[in-house]
């Protein structure tokens, strides 16, 4: 089986992080240096996240994706 990865950043706006931490904090201004506090900090933020996709900004992954699959 041969595996191919599409990323997809998700956007402030459809994290609910928006709304539990202010814009300056760690998880939207410098997420790497929050992954060097460790497996603790991820979890008790990033890990709890919830996503509201915006399928505008989603479709043309999406459609990547699908090309992917007929290659």
């Amino acid at each position: 089986m041969q595996l191919r990865y599409v990323e997809y950043y998700v956007d402030e706006e459809e994290t609910s992080l928006k709304d539990k931490y202010p814009r300056e904090h760690l998880v939207f201004s410098d997420p790497k240096a929050l992954h060097k506090q460790g497996w603790q900090a991820l979890a008790e933020t990033i890990m709890k996240q919830d996503v509201k996709v915006n399928l505008t900004r989603f479709r043309p992954f999406l459609l990547q994706a699908i090309d992917k699959l007929q290659e």
